[in-house]
């Protein structure tokens, strides 16, 4: 009988830490779009074009970060991709000029997708395989709590800073000195910065155990990658994970924009508010969604919420302001099991090359960067509300989905062993 792994608890709070951050940076995003359109007197296409360079980032990075924490040491690809992120957030923090943002939302998503793809490997490490599920679970759930405290965060400073001409608060006075009354915005990227320095300066110190990588989580040859681009059910599931988080980060990041247009809703306040819902009920769903999966068909429980979801994307878009406000926090509710699900059911389709086709899948995260451009450009032309009307496009895509998917064979994934997947930021 194999020896039960200690449980290595500072690694464990590090990565849970670190996806605690990385939700504080990345949810922020959708909460600012409104004032980067003022601030910068930006259409929707142009303003999309940020979100577009954040997670092009995912697609570009996801797959030669994996190659090069094998090559080199995961705590080497941590450390350079935590100061990336420092770079990109202090050079906008510096700079709030449109140009530098481009560039500093790239850099902020090469770090999260570098970081995010060699923790899960140091995770298993530092919990054992058997406590891999749990642990998971409470990872997402702090990545949930990070975004859901993001929009506060950036309310918070938008709606203290300028408001006393003599302010006593040390933290305020600085912001106050550093932006004007129009980037005071741009506060929430220097906290980001001093979270991201901390966590670097902190990692530096802290000796990482040895990682042995399973067959399932290396990245694999290009053999391997052309061989599964051959098959048709490789090429569909990674549809279903582009869908997925072209529908997340579309309706996260024009929530608050779309509210502000037909409902004058504050994005400074109930509209921020709506996204931090948003996000944390996609964490509560996600976490539903993993109890409710040990008791029904993964399949019907998708096609339920892609139902869900299209119901309310309907109702949001063509509600009042109170009940378009409440449905766009619930989209974040019924859309959260539908990547998870997504995950298992591709992994119980595929049974070869894992660790490619992982790397396959997360690279749909470019999904994300498609999504919010598509919804900003047409809006740009039509209205926003059509724009949204996209979001459509995707929810019937993964219901088509779990008709389509044949019956899972309940333990099949990697040796039997329990796999939660995380949400994508």
């Amino acid at each position: 009988m194999a020896a039960k792994i200690k449980t290595n608890y500072p690694i464990v709070i590090l990565i849970n830490f670190i996806f605690f951050e990385s939700g504080l940076v990345a949810s922020v995003i959708g909460a600012i779009i409104p004032d980067i359109i003022v601030t910068y007197k930006l259409g929707y296409g142009i303003a999309s074009i940020l979100l577009f360079s954040y997670f092009i980032a995912y697609g570009v990075v996801a797959i030669p970060a994996g190659w090069l924490g094998e090559k080199t040491s995961v705590k080497t690809v941590i450390l350079l991709a935590l100061a990336v992120g420092f770079l990109g957030t202090f050079l906008f923090a510096l700079f709030p000029v449109y140009a530098i943002a481009l560039i500093s939302l790239f850099l902020i998503g090469c770090c999260l997708a570098a970081a995010q793809v060699n923790l899960m490997p140091l995770l298993r490490v530092a919990v054992g395989g058997e406590n891999l599920a749990f642990y998971t679970l409470f990872m997402t759930l702090l990545f949930g709590l990070g975004s859901f405290i993001s929009p506060h965060i950036y309310s918070y400073f938008v709606n203290n800073l300028y408001v006393n001409e003599t302010n006593s608060n040390f933290i305020l006075h600085f912001f106050e000195g550093q932006l004007s009354p129009e980037t005071k915005w741009v506060a929430v990227y220097w906290v980001s910065s001093a979270a991201l320095l901390l966590t670097l300066i902190v990692i530096s110190f802290i000796r990482f155990p040895n990682i042995k990588l399973e067959e399932n989580e290396k990245t694999g040859t290009r053999s391997s990658y052309i061989q599964l681009l051959k098959d048709k059910k490789v090429i569909l599931f990674f549809l279903a994970i582009f869908f997925y988080v072209f529908c997340e980060q579309g309706a996260a990041n024009w929530i608050s924009q779309f509210l502000k247009t037909y409902h004058d809703v504050p994005p400074q306040t109930t509209g921020a508010f709506t996204l931090s819902y948003y996000w944390i009920l996609l964490t509560v769903g996600c976490s539903l969604g993993m109890f409710l999966v040990k008791f029904f068909d993964s399949r019907r429980i998708m096609s339920v919420a892609a139902s869900m979801a299209l119901v309310a994307l309907f109702t949001a878009l063509c509600g009042g302001r109170d009940t378009s406000i409440v449905a766009f926090a619930l989209i974040g509710l019924f859309i959260s099991v539908l990547w998870p699900i997504s995950m298992e059911l591709a992994f119980n389709s595929i049974d070869y090359h894992h660790g490619s086709f992982s790397g396959i899948l997360f690279t749909g995260t470019i999904g994300g960067a498609i999504g919010p451009l598509f919804i900003g450009t047409i809006g740009d032309y039509f209205g926003l509300r059509f724009g949204m009307m996209l979001l459509a496009i995707p929810l019937f895509y993964l219901l088509f989905i779990s008709f389509w998917t044949k019956p899972i064979v309940k333990n099949k994934i990697i040796k039997g062993k329990a796999k939660i997947f995380l949400s994508t930021n």
